[in-house]
């Protein structure tokens, strides 16, 4: 006979095992619905414009002009009484061992960019699995796909391998040129070479632009590749690969024409709009959609709004005066601000503060930044023109360019004429 103490303990023991039992199987029950439901919060991608939201991210959001800034001519020491900036310091002495990760740093840039590349072909390969039938509807989701891809490889191979040479682009080892959307965490990507680079980019580009239909962005189309900004990627790659003017030519004269007066509308108003509307207004202007120079602008995390006028290596009194300066007119129309050597610059971005959490006191920067804009459009168009040998055209867009640049512009001093080119080069020692 087992005792009452021990019946009760088996008794109890037993409840508790059917009970975990039933509680188990109901729990099952419950979470089969649950089970059945996606673990995040994924798009589906069923619907162009879902695709559409997904390709947001096809941009790299983040800010090279800090290094490549620094790394050009357009800085100069301001000296030890400067603000210090590490990549602002390595990257105008050109030191490759960059040890920095944050916003503002080739190594973020870098990363940045795959992230984008990343997005867009997980776009692609959605659309490549439709139906014939349904594919079409996709074109310019595909297209954008396309160009967002290339721009973020031909930004890579430009920053990280040599500039493309035909006697030498099939031996330079450039980029990975990633064409599937990862799906391990682990992948060894072969480094193509600059030459492979160069075709992978002539394919994406000269597809994709065919298939951009501005109406796909609805009210926000400098945001995203619309036609003008595809065909200005365009004229990049053939302007840096330098082979093909005539392509250069043709991309850019999707969007400019051959009219100068129109060709000027398109450009920033430095002599005129810009110089009455101070250091605020320029500053809210330079960078809004609405300005017909930016063909398409991307939201960048980024700092580099409230710095690139204090960093040490930037514009000093020597940059300040060549950007005032022109060969062939007296002063351009930049105005250069700031109280002393120290803060010298020319007002372009605002700062978008966003705050981590509605009650915090910190956040994150973001910068709109345009990354292609009609001026390089017309001075590529230009270059390319001279290239061929036609002057005539080259001088119709270098005037359309400084009838918005000369101080007091008057066409009837200020034209650019063949001459004119000439006895400056000359006077250079320069034969042409």
């Amino acid at each position: 006979m087992i005792p009452f103490t021990k019946y009760l303990f088996l008794r109890t023991a037993a409840w508790r095992k059917s009970s975990l039992l039933i509680a188990f199987w109901a729990l099952m029950g419950g979470c089969s619905g649950f089970l059945e439901q996606l673990p995040d919060d994924r798009v589906v991608l069923d619907s162009p414009d879902k695709l559409r939201e997904i390709l947001v991210y096809a941009y790299p959001g983040a800010c090279y002009a800090a290094f490549c800034e620094a790394m050009s001519d357009n800085a100069d020491d301001k000296g030890p009484n400067a603000a210090f900036d590490a990549t602002n310091t390595q990257a105008f002495v050109w030191d490759e061992n960059y040890q920095e990760i944050y916003q503002e740093s080739p190594a973020y840039y870098w990363s940045a960019c795959y992230g984008a590349i990343s997005h867009a072909n997980h776009a692609l390969e959605l659309i490549a699995g439709l139906s014939p039938q349904e594919a079409p509807k996709y074109n310019p989701q595909k297209g954008e796909a396309l160009v967002a891809r290339a721009y973020a490889h031909l930004m890579l191979v430009s920053l990280w391998a040599k500039q493309y040479h035909p006697d030498n682009a099939q031996n330079d080892l450039g980029i990975p040129y990633v064409t599937q959307p990862e799906k391990t965490v682990l992948v060894n990507y072969k480094r193509h070479t600059v030459q492979e680079v160069y075709d992978a980019l002539e394919r994406d580009i000269v597809v994709g632009v065919d298939l951009i239909n501005d109406e796909a962005y609805g009210s926000t189309p400098r945001f995203h590749f619309n036609t003008q900004a595809a065909a200005a990627l365009a004229v990049r790659y053939y302007l840096y690969k330098g082979d093909a003017w005539d392509r250069v030519i043709h991309y850019a004269d999707r969007m400019l024409g051959d009219n100068e007066t129109t060709i000027a509308i398109l450009l920033r108003d430095w002599n005129g709009k810009y110089a009455e509307s101070g250091y605020y207004g320029i500053q809210q202007v330079y960078s809004r959609p609405t300005e017909n120079a930016n063909l398409l602008i991307d939201n960048q995390l980024s700092w580099y709004a409230r710095k690139f006028w204090s960093y040490r290596f930037s514009m000093t009194p020597v940059v300040r005066e060549i950007f005032s300066l022109s060969p062939f007119a007296q002063r351009l129309a930049y105005t250069i601000y700031g109280g002393n050597e120290l803060v010298y610059n020319i007002p372009k971005y605002v700062e978008y503060f966003q705050l981590s959490s509605l009650n915090a006191n910190t956040g994150l920067g973001y910068v709109s930044f345009p990354v292609f804009t009609t001026e390089e459009v017309l001075l590529s168009r230009a270059e390319a023109y001279v290239m061929k040998g036609d002057y005539e055209r080259a001088h119709r867009d270098l005037n359309a360019f400084f009838s918005r640049r000369v101080l007091n512009y008057d066409p009837a001093v200020h034209r650019l004429r063949e001459d004119d080119v000439r006895n400056y080069v000359n006077h250079s020692g320069v034969a042409i």
